[in-house]
């Protein structure tokens, strides 16, 4: 991605024509300092991919993680028929219900 790196006195010294260089020219600038990545500059465009891949691979994360949850519980609940699993499910629903009625209502009362 970096496709351009210049020195931090070059980038304060042409800092405009820096800024123009990362924001039409090229994907991001690379400000070095004593030869050594400082910061990176990228345009808008550029940012919000980079936003957009980050949110993609965090949902992908998600997804595996609950992915990963379904496949222990479908393990450790084998042995059970499928009313039984949908009945523990509706009776974990009405107890988080019931829990977020009471944390409300405290919340109101406090």
């Amino acid at each position: 991605m970096v496709n351009r790196t210049v020195s931090a006195t070059e980038a304060k010294n042409r800092f405009g024509a820096v800024v123009k260089s990362a924001r039409e020219e090229v994907d991001a600038v690379l400000v070095e300092n004593h030869g050594e990545p400082y910061v990176f500059l990228v345009s808008p465009a550029e940012y919000q991919r980079l936003q957009e891949s980050d949110n993609e691979l965090r949902r992908r994360k998600r997804l595996e993680q609950l992915e990963e949850i379904m496949r222990i519980q479908a393990e450790l609940n084998k042995d059970l028929t499928p009313e039984a699993a949908e009945e523990l499910v509706q009776r974990a629903i009405e107890e988080d219900r019931i829990e977020r009625r009471r944390r409300a209502e405290q919340g109101r009362v406090a």
